[in-house]
């Protein structure tokens, strides 16, 4: 028993959430003879759903549903002819910021690769100064070295 209302409700539940969603995409569409239109089956669902027991509402809600779907229809002609319109258009515009993201693509390439030229570069100048760098250390030893034996022998 209690899974069967239980089911009702979910029933009623998802009606309304589908009438809602409908209502939406028509507020949406700025029409506003079904907008005002949707606030009187709005009305009559809520009435509705007040009044009549749960199987009742099940069925109202129902019926209104198929309703909507069935004005839904008969204008989905021209409607789906604007949203293919507006798809090929959302293509064209995608195709461009695709090409746009390519372009910026090859020249970050071209860019890392400089870096990783200059990179190499530095490194090896690094290289270079830490070789001096000990060489300049050993002959400064050397110098210590020659200078203490200068001393040495002017003794």
């Amino acid at each position: 028993m209690a899974d069967a209302d239980k089911e009702k409700a979910e029933k009623v539940a998802a009606a309304k959430k589908r009438y809602e969603q409908i209502k939406k995409q028509k507020a949406k569409e700025g029409k506003k003879t079904s907008t005002t239109a949707s606030k009187k089956d709005a009305k009559v669902t809520e009435d509705v759903v007040e009044d009549a027991p749960e199987e009742s509402a099940v069925d109202a809600a129902k019926d209104i549903t198929n309703g909507d779907v069935a004005a839904d229809e008969t204008t989905s002609l021209p409607q789906q002819s604007k949203q293919r319109s507006e798809s090929f258009r959302l293509g064209s515009q995608q195709a461009t910021r695709i090409e746009e993201l390519e372009k910026e693509n090859a020249a970050l390439k071209q860019e890392a690769q400089s870096t990783a030229k200059r990179l190499a570069k530095v490194e090896e100048e690094r290289d270079g100064f830490a070789e001096r760098s000990g060489d300049v250390a050993t002959l400064t030893s050397k110098a210590k070295e020659s200078d203490e034996l200068k001393s040495e022998l002017a003794a």
